[in-house]
Order: C-alpha cells, then sequence, then structure tokens
C-alpha cells in the first residue's frame, strides 16, 4: 500500500510539473458516435446500469512548445433487471485538448505523460459530461448525469490502464 501511495504521489509531482507551465489553448471534439439500442419510449426502464470508460493518447512538439492530448470516453447504458442486461444506449465521444508551455526547459518525457494521463482527463471531463447529456437528450432519452471525477478516480484509471501494458489508458468503470 505504502508504495501504491508513493506510486501516486510520484504522478502527481511530475504531472505537477507540466501543470504549472501549460494553458489550454484550444478544445475540441474530435469525433463521436452513438446508439440507441431500445427505440420504442414505452419500454425504457426507469433504472438501468451506467458503465464508463476512457481512452488516453498524446503527442507532444519540444520545438513548438505544445502538447496535444486526445481523450475517448465511453458510456453506456443497460437495463438491470428483467431481460439480462439489453443494451440501452452507447454514446462515445473523443476530445481534443491543446496545451501550450512556457518557459524554455522542455519537460521530460516521464512529467508529459503522467500530465497528458492525468490533466487531460481531469480537463476534458466536464465537456465530456455536457456532450452525454445534451446527446442522451437529442436521443429522447432520460437526464444523463455522470459523476463528478472525484479524487482518486484519475489514478485509478491510469493505474488500471498500464496493467493492460497497452501504451494506452483504458478503464471500464461499472457505475449504478
Amino acid at each position: 500500500m505504502a508504495e501504491q501511495s508513493d506510486n501516486v504521489l510520484n504522478r502527481l509531482r511530475l504531472a505537477g510539473a507540466v501543470a504549472a507551465r501549460v494553458q489550454i489553448a484550444k478544445v475540441r471534439l474530435e469525433s463521436s458516435r452513438l446508439k440507441r439500442h431500445i427505440l420504442d419510449d414505452s419500454i425504457l426502464p426507469k433504472t438501468a446500469q451506467l458503465s464508463h470508460g476512457v481512452n488516453v493518447t498524446y503527442g507532444y512538439s519540444a520545438e513548438a512548445k505544445h502538447i496535444q492530448v486526445l481523450v475517448a470516453f465511453f458510456v453506456s447504458a443497460k437495463t438491470n433487471s428483467g431481460d439480462q442486461g439489453r443494451d440501452i444506449f452507447q454514446i462515445e465521444c473523443r476530445f481534443a485538448l491543446d496545451y501550450v508551455l512556457s518557459g524554455d526547459e522542455p519537460p521530460g518525457d516521464e512529467e508529459v505523460a503522467a500530465f497528458a494521463k492525468l490533466n487531460g482527463i481531469y480537463n476534458a471531463w466536464p465537456y465530456c459530461r455536457e456532450y452525454v447529456q445534451s446527446t442522451a437528450s437529442r436521443m429522447g432519452l432520460p437526464p444523463i448525469v455522470l459523476p463528478v471525477l472525484m479524487p482518486g478516480a484519475i489514478e485509478k484509471i491510469v493505474r488500471q490502464g498500464e496493467e493492460q501494458a497497452t501504451g494506452e489508458v483504458a478503464e471500464k468503470d461499472e457505475g449504478k
């Protein structure tokens, strides 16, 4: 447990070294995909099992003093009673966040990676929440309110993604 705590603190320290020197220059929706599986409103359940996940990739140019973080969110819902988890909807959205670095000393690769994985998710989450809520409304679904991003949640996402050893961060988090 102490080793895990040290690892979290190290990641925060690495990310903080970059966070202190950047500003978000641009946030844009790169892509989205959605599907409503239950088309008949009369059979939409009153409650559902909500799942969400995230995937982070990034690029860094020391010469341009630019970091681009691509954060893809996956949100879906299934019924939670009666018909064995029937799909209700899926919404995927991918945001590009462009950051501009200040200062002359370029950050290290580990610092940029930690920043992209931690701050990228944190900075993109409000955009995801708004997109999912407004898109669900346009799909004729009841309001979908994603949870607030709690302290420790990003680190959990990063850690689980690294366990997959894909070079990307990916996680499926089952909600209620």
